[in-house]
């Protein structure tokens, strides 16, 4: 399971107020996960190949001090994470910055930050339920950081929490 956080292009160029911000989100993530006795796993950002995907293009480097060797930046850490399964580790993350060679734009980013968890055994409910707690704790950094004048400046929707988030499955 993975959600996207902040992709927008005018980020690229973010202010004082955005990696404020960003910081925050971060660490609420963060603290929401680890208090829940997960663990962040760091994985490679540097590849030989990535998952193989159709609809997914990986950035491409040379490393010029290797005989020009090409790597690829990595464009999720899936792959890594649930290698980590197997070894024991039953609750995991990353929010780890990835790279897609898309074409940019307002949804596109070839850099965004990823959060990637697993957690063994897990139900729908459970995932469900993680999703609704890390998109509340986001809400409320927002909200109690007047983040309206982002709003207005990114043309960021204003979103009605008052639903339950298991009716729409």
């Amino acid at each position: 399971m993975h959600c996207t956080i902040m992709t927008t292009n005018p980020l690229l160029s973010p202010s004082r107020e955005i990696l404020w911000f960003r910081h925050h989100i971060k660490r609420a993530i963060r603290s929401m996960l680890d208090g829940q006795g997960f663990i962040e796993i760091d994985t490679p950002y540097l590849l030989n190949a990535n998952t193989p995907d159709p609809f997914i293009d990986p950035v491409f480097a040379t490393l010029t001090n290797t005989n020009n060797a090409e790597r690829q930046l990595h464009t999720s850490p899936e792959i890594w994470l649930k290698r980590c399964i197997p070894l024991g580790f039953d609750k995991i993350y990353h929010l780890a910055r990835v790279f897609r060679d898309d074409p940019p734009s307002t949804c596109h980013s070839t850099e965004f930050t990823m959060l990637e968890w697993y957690r063994v055994h897990a139900k729908l409910d459970d995932l469900l339920e993680d999703c609704e707690e890390i998109f509340a704790r986001c809400c409320a950094i927002a909200h109690e950081n007047r983040m309206s004048r982002v709003e207005s400046r990114y043309s960021i929707e204003r979103i009605d929490l008052d639903f339950l988030w298991k009716e729409l499955v």
